[in-house]
């Protein structure tokens, strides 16, 4: 990410598009940043104690509830930061919540994220909002493979920008959002022994794929959000 940027650019918000502070008892400032070096939560010193919720997004969108017994759960063993997953974790699952086209997701995907988020800064608890859960999930949804991450028009890389710039123009100013991760052990699913194998881009081998596919992650998440 580039942590040199100085102001916010929010082209295209607009008082419709952003997230309004929700109506529940106000948690204060759960967003995290880092001066020299330190990282802070609401303006004070930061002390780590988190747990992985990968799946309370999935839980809202299949209609669950037990994602607000699982936040008071959590709160109540003085945990300050989750990791929520903003995708599914299915094939199948991404092309019907999501599809292939990922700056339009189905109308109820903004309610049911919302509502995690908000009942998460209810209990006091940041959350860090992961862009992709499992990428191999997502090239099959696209019927792409790992060659594609190396190539800058490829359908997963135009998805992965898409799905960053919603997620980050919807809700780059939830105070319940402490922060944006890339995706979950990006690099081990089926890469493992192909590091060094050279993608359909001839000058990269599969490392430099990733980091350009973080990158234009990042790029996406900054043009909202220079904050986190």
């Amino acid at each position: 990410a580039n942590t040199g940027a100085a102001s916010l650019s929010v082209a295209g918000a607009s008082a419709s598009n952003m997230i309004a502070v929700p109506n529940v008892q106000p948690s204060g400032d759960l967003r995290l940043t880092v001066v020299n070096g330190r990282v802070y939560q609401g303006g004070k010193p930061f002390r780590h104690i988190g747990v992985n919720a990968w799946d309370q997004v999935y839980d809202a969108l299949k209609g669950g509830t037990y994602y607000q017994s699982d936040l008071a759960a959590i709160a109540g063993y003085g945990v300050k930061v989750i990791r929520v997953s903003s995708t599914p974790n299915v094939a199948a699952d991404i092309v019907t919540y999501i599809g292939t086209t990922a700056s339009a997701p189905v109308s109820t995907y903004k309610s049911k994220l919302t509502a995690v988020l908000d009942e998460a800064y209810r209990q006091g608890v940041g959350a860090m909002l992961g862009i992709i859960w499992d990428h191999n999930q997502l090239l099959t949804a696209l019927s792409a493979t790992n060659a594609d991450l190396g190539v800058s028009t490829s359908t997963v890389r135009v998805w992965l920008r898409d799905w960053a710039m919603w997620l980050a123009r919807n809700f780059y100013d939830h105070p319940g959002l402490a922060g944006w991760f890339i995706g979950n052990e990006f690099v081990n699913y089926a890469w493992g022994d192909k590091f060094l194998t050279a993608t359909s881009d001839t000058s990269k081998n599969h490392i430099g794929a990733m980091v350009d596919v973080i990158n234009d992650i990042c790029a996406n998440i900054r043009s909202y959000d220079a904050v986190r």
